[in-house]
């Protein structure tokens, strides 16, 4: 059942994500660079601090070696938020020296550990729950979610790199292990949202899945075509997305697992 501060969590969550909605249209429709730059800079990591301390304060007050996986899964996504909070800030304090190999390889490694902790939450919960419905066998489905990724990714970085020669090859070699493996969590998160669809964990990994999915594309576009990643716009919709997995995180701690 749901309690009140989980609904009260949610609906702040909610305002916020409309705050910043409204505030970047403002900013873009009277031309406001400085405006929306200084939005961006500051939504990203503060969105991904806050909705990570939250989550934190949620699920961290149980043990790590709890076996319950849907629980570790969240606990993970709130300490990679945290993560990704501070890839954000690197990002904005490197933004000098973007597109040299110094800013590429830091703000690369800066956002792997957090990548880390979610594929290993999302993996994990993807196989206990394929353990209990036994609906394909386990290394086959977790082999396919890495290998389908990782095929693709490989392909479309070769194909941007032999038809567009000037593209920065450092750039595209340290951004696709993220692509890839975001790519990974947003097909392991998809296949459990289709498995559960009929049920309640569909709207807490649906959420997951969605905030995933954009953060994946961002990846990729900063991979195959250069999109910065502090560029204002993409800073917004990465704000955007980290709040919606805060709703995710509360919206699963609404959820009793027996």
């Amino acid at each position: 059942m749901v309690s009140s501060r989980e609904r009260y969590l949610t609906f702040a969550f909610f305002l916020s994500a409309i705050a910043i909605l409204v505030l970047g249209v403002f900013a873009l429709v009277y031309n406001e660079q400085s405006v929306l730059a200084t939005l961006g800079m500051s939504s990203a990591p503060i969105s991904a601090l806050i909705m990570g301390l939250i989550g934190l304060v949620i699920f961290g007050r149980e043990d790590f070696r709890r076996e319950d996986r849907f629980h570790l899964m969240n606990l993970f996504f709130s300490l990679g938020l945290v993560l990704y909070a501070i890839s954000e800030v690197a990002a904005s304090l490197l933004a000098n020296q973007e597109g040299s190999e110094a800013y590429l390889f830091t703000v690369s490694l800066i956002q792997m550990p957090g990548l880390i902790l979610w594929a290993i939450g999302v993996l994990g919960y993807l196989r206990a729950s394929n353990s209990v419905l036994e609906t394909t066998n386990d290394r086959r489905l977790v082999g396919t979610m890495i290998v389908v990724p990782t095929a693709s990714m490989v392909i479309l970085a070769s194909l941007v790199l032999l038809l567009n020669p000037t593209r920065n090859p450092i750039e595209v070699l340290t951004t696709s292990p993220l692509a890839i493996g975001m790519g990974v969590i947003a097909l392991a998160l998809g296949y459990v949202v289709i498995v559960f669809r009929g049920g309640r964990l569909a709207r807490p990994i649906g959420l997951a899945f969605i905030a995933v999915l954009v953060l994946t594309m961002q990846i990729v576009l900063w991979c195959c075509v250069g999109h910065s990643p502090i560029e204002p716009i993409g800073q917004l919709v990465r704000a955007e997305a980290y709040i919606v997995l805060g709703i995710a995180l509360t919206s699963a701690k609404a959820i009793e697992i027996v």
